[in-house]
C-alpha cells in the first residue's frame, strides 16, 4: 500500500519533518532543535529522517500551553 491509498480512517504512523511542520505549525528549525535535544525522538530509513506517530503525540503532549502558543 502506497500513501495514495491510505484512508482518513488509517493515520499515517510515520511522518516526514516537512509534514510534521505543516500539521503542527510548528517551524522546521524549531523540528529540528527539538529533535537535537531529544525532546523529539526520529527513526532513520535510509536517508528519510521520520518521526513516529507515538513519538509526535507523545512531544505535542509534553509542551505547556505557553510554548505551544510560542512555537
Amino acid at each position: 500500500m502506497n500513501a495514495n491509498d491510505r484512508t482518513s480512517s488509517q493515520p499515517a504512523l510515520l511522518h516526514r519533518i516537512h509534514d510534521v511542520v505543516r500539521m503542527t505549525n510548528v517551524g522546521r528549525t524549531t523540528i529540528y532543535g527539538e529533535i537535537a535535544s531529544g525532546r523529539l525522538r526520529i527513526v532513520k530509513l535510509g536517508r528519510a529522517t521520520l518521526i513516529r506517530d507515538d513519538d509526535l503525540r507523545t512531544w505535542l503532549d509534553s509542551l505547556s500551553s505557553s510554548e505551544r502558543h510560542a512555537a
